[in-house]
């Protein structure tokens, strides 16, 4: 197929593209179905034009309407719109409480491959380490111009083993040494530490490479 016959190919879906996308926005929120025939005709013009202009013409005869990715969305809820069934009765409550219509956000975790959703936790656990590291940075960036640090401010978690990972992770051996004996000294003082030995250090600092 050459070049012009792809483009008019292309072209032959706009009407039909057009009217599945009005029918989505008039359905609302109950517009799975819409969505899934979108989708089906958005496979079909992806298949004429070619998969490396398709987000070209897009933009072109759909401009701040339909976006590659909401496309993307559209199309693989139209390829997997086979498992949607097994995705009902998995999740038979949870679409009663919502009215009992299927949400499109409901049908994409449904239709996940094994991959895909070891990738999307994969995702959301990098996301929340990142997360934390933020706030501890901003909180610590605080602190500093405040001049007053609470432990509790700088190290946003309460799990020991957490604290002893982000200060490992974050501070020097120098450092490490000098919080374990001021932690035994104050343990010491308060009668809960080693009767002797105080220079001994209390962190078991992990073995340098």
């Amino acid at each position: 197929m050459t070049t012009k016959e792809q483009e008019e190919k292309g072209l032959s879906y706009i009407p039909q593209i057009t009217a599945a996308y009005d029918a989505v926005l008039k359905a609302e929120q109950n517009s799975l179905n819409e969505k899934i025939k979108l989708g089906e005709l958005l496979i079909k013009a992806k298949e004429a034009v070619g998969h490396g202009g398709f987000a070209e013409w897009l933009e072109k005869h759909f401009p701040k309407k339909i976006s590659h990715r909401t496309a993307n969305v559209y199309m693989q809820l139209a390829e997997r719109k086979d498992k949607l069934d097994e995705v009902a009765k998995s999740q038979h409550a949870a679409i009663l409480a919502a009215g009992g219509e299927m949400s499109v956000r409901q049908a994409l975790i449904g239709i996940r491959t094994p991959e895909e959703i070891a990738k999307a936790e994969e995702r959301a656990d990098k996301a929340k380490a990142t997360k934390k590291e933020n706030e501890a940075a901003k909180a610590a960036e605080s602190a500093g111009k405040s001049g007053s640090i609470s432990l509790d401010d700088l190290i946003p978690v309460s799990d020991p083993d957490e604290v002893l990972k982000v200060l490992t992770d974050r501070w020097e051996e120098e450092k490490l040494t000098k919080l374990s004996i001021g932690l035994m000294e104050y343990l010491k003082k308060r009668g809960k530490g080693p009767a002797s030995d105080v220079r001994r250090p209390l962190l078991q600092l992990p073995p340098t490479m």
